[in-house]
């Protein structure tokens, strides 16, 4: 079966019009229609449970836990849990990348410098967190509901976007909170694996950070260990969501304190406005 074309929005405004209204609104209204349009064909796709399907995805499962994946390079990290510290295996894609630098305006953000290509597969997770998890999900962990939702997504695209554009890990995150969303818009899809993958790399790059930072910490550590506490938070594990919150604090006291945060304001907004950096 031919695989579905890639979802692709070119935007021929002028940059300064780029993040307007009317724009943002097309390409939402574009996102939706093709999320749609992708939970229909994944539902039509996926095999009745108890069949030939399920045998075969255990029978992945059992390789990846042997880091066996295929045509995946696996390489060996370490990672301090709540527990006990265990030896972690980071999948890398080897499926061919595509480079997000030739179309900056396709996602209404102003020219920067990629962290590398994507994969198909991941330029859809980026697409979706840019069109959906922006402008809809915010509000619900947000404290002051009633505030300017408008101010809060323009902050995100013109200085969160690019920020995760410059950091591979980053990236990772904003794409393991794009597998979580998507597993609640189309519950009939498994997007664990997806999930674990992207948690790994992060966990990956952020301990790479942490062994390369002398004194200060960067606005991207500090912010894939937020995530990491919002993703731990999120499955329900409080014992690694709280590990999370001690160690956010730690970060945030080396770094000069809340108003020393970057990203345009941003990491601080969260950070004070969302309840589950403070309860």
């Amino acid at each position: 079966m031919d695989r579905p074309a890639a979802l692709h929005f070119i935007n021929t405004t002028h940059p300064g019009d780029a993040t307007t209204s009317s724009s943002l609104s097309q390409i939402r209204s574009h996102a939706q229609k093709e999320i749609r349009l992708r939970a229909r064909r994944l539902r039509k796709a996926a095999p009745p449970q108890g069949k030939k399907g399920d045998t075969k995805r255990i029978e992945q499962l059992k390789q990846n836990t042997d880091g066996k994946r295929g045509d995946t390079a696996v390489s060996s990290i370490n990672i301090t849990s709540s527990n006990s510290q265990e030896a972690v295996e980071e999948p890398t894609s080897t499926v061919p990348s595509m480079a997000l630098s030739r179309s900056p305006q396709a996602i209404g953000l102003s020219s920067v410098a990629p962290c590398g290509g994507f994969s198909e597969k991941e330029g859809f997770l980026l697409l979706h967190y840019v069109n959906y998890v922006i402008p809809f999900s915010n509000g619900s962990c947000h404290k002051n509901r009633n505030s300017s939702s408008r101010w809060l997504i323009d902050l995100q695209l013109k200085h969160w976007i690019p920020l995760a554009l410059s950091d591979r890990g980053l990236m990772a995150a904003l794409f393991l909170q794009s597998c979580h969303s998507l597993g609640v818009l189309n519950p009939h899809q498994d997007y664990a694996d997806m999930s674990t993958k992207y948690r790994l790399q992060c966990i990956q790059s952020t301990n790479a950070s942490l062994a390369t930072t002398a004194t200060q910490m960067s606005d991207a550590t500090i912010a894939k260990v937020m995530i990491m506490a919002i993703d731990e938070f999120t499955i329900g594990n409080v014992d690694a969501w709280r590990a999370h919150l001690a160690a956010i604090t730690w970060m945030i006291e080396r770094r000069g304190g809340v108003d020393a945060l970057g990203v345009g304001g941003f990491l601080k907004e969260v950070i004070v406005n969302t309840p589950i950096f403070y309860e």
